[in-house]
């Protein structure tokens, strides 16, 4: 199916394929006109891929892969000939894309500005670990409110992209989340010291890893709460068990089936710092 093999069988009986495509990849830029067909779509079922059976192979090969993936994909991937290679291109197909990571950013930056609230875009490539990227948010906050950098408060500091949670060992999982869960709880750990600040993450298709939630809203007030109602942070951190800890403390959010998918969308909210009377 992927990797332009529908597309190449539609071709086969001559018929004309035309694509409408949401990208749920970091890195392609933000969408203008989009009755303007996209010429570099690649790898869904209907664009060309870029990379070739040898490329799989070396992976297998550089990271020791070929006793932990299935054994049917490895022989298949070792023994098959040029007939299994994907298209390389697909000239006469025409393919809009509708929307893209960026965009939840640029028009979440518009309804800001227009209620008032400073607003910048950090990034909409945020990878790497979710964990991380919560504790970075919240010394951002911290920033934000004690020397207005990179903006000045009250604002809204927005990112897209996709971060993950690396999880060696499924012994250790002693609950339920996803990596905007893990995200919003980290930042939940340092957020205290940042009086208002509030982080929301979500995955925009509304459903955030294993769970039925689209992911979670922490600020300030909620290390102190999980206090209060005997949750320990670091143990669902290190236990995978984030659902259960932000439900516990009211702070996921539910959003049901979306309709979309543009990965993992986060604003960071910093008020202006409180004047000591």
């Amino acid at each position: 199916m992927n990797g332009g093999m529908l597309a190449k069988r539609i071709q086969d009986v001559g018929a004309e394929l035309i694509g409408f495509g949401i990208s749920d990849a970091v890195g392609n830029p933000a969408t203008n006109d989009i009755g303007v067909p996209f010429e570099k779509y690649a790898s869904t079922p209907m664009g060309p891929d870029k990379t070739t059976l040898e490329d799989a192979r070396k992976v297998i090969r550089d990271y020791n892969l070929s006793k932990r993936l299935p054994k049917t994909v490895v022989d298949y991937l070792q023994n098959v000939g040029i007939e299994g290679e994907t298209p390389k291109a697909f000239p006469q197909n025409t393919y809009y894309l509708l929307n893209t990571l960026p965009d939840s950013c640029k028009y979440a930056k518009k309804i800001a500005e227009d209620m008032g609230l400073n607003a910048i875009i950090l990034s909409s490539f945020l990878e790497g670990e979710s964990k991380d990227a919560g504790s970075f948010f919240a010394s951002i906050a911290r920033e934000v409110q004690t020397y207005h950098n990179p903006i000045a408060p009250p604002c809204v500091i927005l990112s897209s992209g996709e971060t993950t949670t690396k999880i060696l060992d499924n012994s250790t999982i002693k609950g339920h989340g996803g990596p905007g869960q893990e995200l919003t709880l980290s930042f939940a750990l340092l957020a205290s010291k940042t009086d208002g600040a509030c982080m929301l993450s979500i995955d925009s298709e509304g459903t955030d890893g294993t769970t039925l939630v689209a992911g979670g809203i922490c600020d300030s007030t909620s290390s102190k709460i999980a206090q209060e109602k005997d949750v320990d942070i670091y143990s669902a951190l290190r236990g995978h068990a984030c659902f259960e800890a932000l439900d516990k403390i009211g702070d996921t959010v539910f959003t049901g089936n979306t309709g979309t998918n543009l990965c993992d969308f986060n604003v960071l909210y910093v008020p202006a710092k409180k004047e000591n009377k």
